[in-house]
């Protein structure tokens, strides 16, 4: 069993891993897979004779992928920390680790239980069911539980709605209209929220949507330009068999899940410092420090100003829901109702907003972040940003969202090969709470907040 295991880890590494995001095998054993089978075997024993077993006696169960990883997080283990240190830059911990062995026996498992279930004609029309519960593991630190929970929860969302939902899904991603998909997800989440009565169901189908709709839409730049205020082609229905409301109405949770998507997926490449939250986002969680990044933004997303007069404001964490009436945009908080406003561009009077939809209501920063990144020093992002630059994959010639989307792409590379990134994480902290400290957010008519920004730029 040992030796076939280390035999599929081989070649599933070379197949999926090597060469994308990682140039691991080539580097430290020159393409030569006899050789790599080998060190992966001593990599074995060098683990078992710290945490007394050996990773590659694999039961292919979620509680053996938890043993491993909670060896490997402990890393108390003075022996293997020293072969560690001294073989291939670290290479035997982040090999064994959940961007590659924990991911191959992740994926063998959730292979294995959808084998069994492939008869059941949902689970078949799920778009992307397998694909999600991956994401849900290997870039969120779910367990496979969880996942599976999840997925279910989805499920269960679209029985509800009795709608063909996963192939109105698949059809916006394909043609990507992506605010299409964000749309279509977020009248599921509406027709959710006036259909069921039941809080705590109501609760798991909403958080199952939205995670799907973070796993459709992952590093997708949908409120940065004029796409943002594009009609949706394609809605739910009306065959919808559930009741909706006259109103689409979003409750501070759902506002702050939504608004927390939105911000960790906003990119920022300015001059000398680079700001890639999306990569930041993915540091963070591989490092086991997602309940710092997650705070950290949840407390940028509770701050945002909610404008209900040309002095007044009300900060989203003391709102209680948002609603839109007949083309206007209504905040609750306490025992008062008030109509949001926005800033207006060349005007020092605020305006209502007119709109009927959430993603036509922006996060603005009033300080714009160009001018908050050039005019401090931050330590841990400097050194991110002269690390991308320095890599051999970063073009100098790209600009806009090419430049964006080459960056993701060296940073993938840089959470696969610069383990030494775990050292910069007290200094990207200090960064992010400066950040915070001049950061200055609210919401936003789409359209003002576009000819702002083409102002500034």
């Amino acid at each position: 069993m040992r030796n076939k295991i280390i035999l599929e880890f081989a070649d599933w590494y070379i197949n999926n891993i090597e060469g994308k995001s990682s140039s691991y095998f080539s580097n430290y054993f020159q393409s030569n897979r006899e050789l790599f089978i080998i060190k992966l075997t001593e990599y074995g024993v060098a683990f078992e004779q710290a945490y007394s077993f050996n990773p590659f006696d694999a039961e292919f169960s979620d509680e053996f992928i938890s043993k491993i990883y909670t060896a490997l997080k402990s890393n108390h283990q003075e022996s293997f920390k020293e072969y560690n240190a001294k073989n291939q830059n670290g290479g035997p911990r982040a090999l064994l680790g959940k961007r590659n062995y924990l991911r191959f026996l992740n994926e063998k498992i959730i292979e294995d239980n959808f084998s069994k279930e492939r008869k059941n004609t949902l689970n078949n029309s799920f778009y992307l069911r397998k694909e999600f519960v991956l994401w849900l593991v290997n870039e969120n630190g779910f367990t496979l539980g969880s996942a599976k929970s999840y997925s279910s929860y989805v499920s269960s969302a679209n029985r509800l709605l009795q709608e063909d939902f996963f192939n109105l899904i698949k059809t916006s991603i394909e043609n990507k209209e992506y605010i299409v998909t964000n749309d279509l997800i977020d009248e599921c989440i509406v027709a959710i929220n006036t259909s069921l009565q039941d809080k705590a169901n109501k609760s798991k189908l909403k958080n199952g949507l939205i995670k799907y709709k973070e796993f459709l839409l992952e590093d997708k730049e949908l409120f940065e330009d004029e796409e943002t205020i594009i009609p949706p082609k394609k809605t739910i229905t009306k065959k919808t068999k559930v009741n909706k409301a006259k109103s689409d109405v979003f409750y501070k949770d759902d506002l702050i899940k939504n608004f927390q998507f939105r911000i960790t997926t906003q990119d920022r490449i300015y001059g000398n410092v680079f700001f890639p939250i999306s990569f930041l986002k993915k540091l963070f969680y591989y490092n086991d420090e997602r309940d710092f990044f997650d705070k950290w933004t949840k407390n940028q997303i509770e701050n945002i100003k909610l404008h209900i007069s040309n002095d007044k404001y009300v900060l989203l964490k003391k709102v209680e829901k948002l609603e839109f009436e007949n083309n206007k945009v209504y905040i609750s908080y306490g025992s008062k109702k008030d109509e949001l406003l926005s800033e207006v561009i060349d005007s020092d009077i605020k305006m209502p907003i007119e709109r009927n939809s959430l993603r036509n209501v922006v996060i603005d920063h009033i300080v714009p972040m160009k001018k908050i990144l050039s005019s401090n020093r931050f330590e841990g992002l400097s050194f991110i940003t002269d690390k991308i630059r320095s890599c051999e994959h970063f073009s100098k010639k790209l600009s806009g969202k090419d430049l964006l989307k080459n960056v993701k792409e060296v940073g993938n590379r840089l959470l696969e090969e610069d383990l030494f990134l775990v050292d910069k994480l007290e200094y990207l902290k200090k960064d992010l709470e400066l950040i915070s400290g001049r950061e200055n957010l609210q919401l936003m008519d789409a359209i003002q907040n576009l000819n702002k920004n083409k102002k500034l730029n």
